[in-house]
């Protein structure tokens, strides 16, 4: 019966040394994504605030009193003590909201538009880590078709992102990595923006001392001359053709003039007009 007793003993430790090893490689596993999981396209389908990690000793600590700023903070702390932005849909839009993960490097962009950035990064204990950025945990589903980006962000707010696997065209991709624009997709009607505001609450009114059209109608043709030429379309203004150079920013077209207008001159007669002319898509 002694023997008996002893071998269950061994086996018992056998079995929960097993256990806790299957457990650490599970934690491990878990824990520790290799880059390649990351690997391909994905696109951001939804932002959640989590109330319950928000940090108001970050809030605080951006939206110092003793410190004066010429803005105010977009995000405030409600009756309840919870961290709301004043306006939620601006806040949490995304111009750039399209990921593309090649071996180490990471390139954000809003496919088929424009591309903003390329860094290098890794991975570290389910933490994405990326130059100049703070660290944010990753979270793959397991069939590897969602991806889940968690941070606190610079005013306190606990953010969670949702991104679904896609496929974007490699040849659009590699205009986007080489030009960062893709002319061509800029074709179509956009509208002059004439009143405008942000999620900070700064209010924008056009002030440009020229009479210009409230449509602007590109076609692609007329796009990919540019391609020949300086990337500058034509436009009326004051009932004459003038030349604007053209530039893409954020989900908006923007025309900058030529040297025709000078707004220092403007500028010396007291008025602080606007140098370049901004314009939103029509759906």
């Amino acid at each position: 019966m002694r023997y008996y007793f002893i071998i269950l003993i061994f086996l018992t430790a056998c079995g929960t040394i097993k256990t806790k090893h299957t457990q650490e490689v599970e934690a491990e596993s878990k824990n520790n994504y290799a880059v390649s999981v990351l690997e391909g396209h994905w696109t951001l389908v939804s932002i959640e605030i989590i109330e319950e990690k928000q940090s108001i000793e970050r809030y605080h600590e951006v939206v110092n009193p003793n410190i004066a700023k010429e803005w105010s903070p977009p995000v405030y702390i409600d009756n309840e003590g919870i961290l709301r932005p004043h306006s939620p849909s601006a806040y949490l839009a995304r111009t750039m909201k399209d990921l593309v993960f090649n071996g180490d490097s990471i390139f954000r962009m809003n496919y088929p538009l424009q591309m903003e950035t390329m860094d290098l990064f890794t991975i570290e204990s389910e933490r994405l880590i990326v130059k100049n950025d703070n660290p944010k945990s990753v979270v793959v589903s397991a069939d590897k078709d969602s991806l889940y980006v968690s941070y606190l962000d610079q005013f306190g707010l606990y953010l969670k992102e949702t991104y679904k696997r896609v496929v974007f065209d490699d040849s659009v991709l590699t205009i986007l990595k080489v030009d960062t624009i893709n002319i061509p997709e800029l074709a179509g009607s956009w509208e002059l923006i004439r009143e405008d505001g942000d999620e900070y609450g700064t209010e924008y009114f056009l002030d440009f001392p020229y009479e210009v059209p409230d449509t602007l109608v590109l076609t692609k043709e007329e796009l990919i001359s540019t391609f020949y030429t300086d990337r500058s379309v034509q436009m009326l203004t004051d009932g004459k053709k003038q030349k604007y150079f053209l530039k893409y920013y954020q989900d908006e077209l923007l025309l900058i003039p030529d040297k025709w207008f000078d707004p220092t001159e403007w500028h010396e007669k007291d008025r602080y007009v606007h140098d370049f002319l901004r314009f939103r898509r029509v759906n």
